[in-house]
């Protein structure tokens, strides 16, 4: 497939590599600087302080730091575990005190007992994956959760239009609100960096020279980067 082919030959080199990973961690501590994510989730879900969330995908950690100081027991999954040990030294140095587990998993195969958590939530990792393994997961989140499941997902980077970026995520975007009945928003995570070198450097390692010469065409002043992001 596409997807599992890019995933090997640009993103593995990325998030199995322990130098690489924290170059990817650096680029997304400049996102969502406005703070719209947690208020979003906040709006969208009740999260009791009694609740044990399940972040799926998690990387190095950019939705568990936010949840943590606000749950009761926190797991993190995620296939790369040069990801998950960043995650863990953010979590041990962040603002919460629940008990934390991370442990390498695939999201459709996650290592879970059924209805066993408050919130399932997942952020960014189904582009890497076709869409009939992406709703696969889709399906594994909810035989975990007994409360909620929050999908969060790219809909452009340097673009204030939220649009799927892929043929693949489109039909991805379509069939979680068409098959699986989950309603949508968008919302914007904006990037905002230390300067505009700083800006070229980590936008065109992640995503590459073409989107870092877009990226620096659009970047306001105050060195933020425009971002759209869809909330499931």
């Amino acid at each position: 497939m596409a997807e599992q082919e890019e995933y090997k030959e640009k993103f593995a080199p990325i998030y199995h590599s322990n130098e690489q990973v924290h170059r990817y961690d650096a680029l997304i501590a400049a996102e969502d600087w406005e703070g719209n994510i947690l208020e979003c989730l906040r709006r969208v879900v009740q999260i009791p302080e009694s609740a044990v969330v399940v972040d799926m995908g998690a990387g190095t950690g950019r939705l568990s730091v936010l949840l943590h100081p606000i749950c009761s027991q926190l797991y993190l999954y995620d296939i790369a575990e040069e990801m998950l040990q960043v995650a863990e030294r953010k979590l041990a140095a962040g603002k919460g005190n629940a008990p934390y587990e991370a442990h390498v998993a695939d999201n459709r195969t996650i290592p879970r007992p059924d209805s066993s958590a408050d919130l399932v939530i997942e952020g960014w990792s189904f582009g890497h994956m076709g869409v009939e393994d992406a709703l696969q997961a889709v399906r594994e989140m909810e035989r975990v959760s007994r409360g909620h499941c929050v999908i969060l997902e790219t809909k452009t980077t340097a673009s204030r239009v939220p649009l799927p970026p892929s043929p693949t995520l489109a039909k991805l975007y379509d069939r979680l609100e068409g098959e699986m009945g989950y309603a949508s928003c968008d919302i914007r995570t904006d990037y905002r960096f230390k300067s505009r070198q700083e800006a070229e450097q980590l936008v065109s390692f992640f995503f590459g020279a073409e989107m870092a010469k877009q990226a620096l065409d659009i970047l306001r002043p105050d060195f933020v980067l425009p971002e759209c992001t869809g909330v499931w």
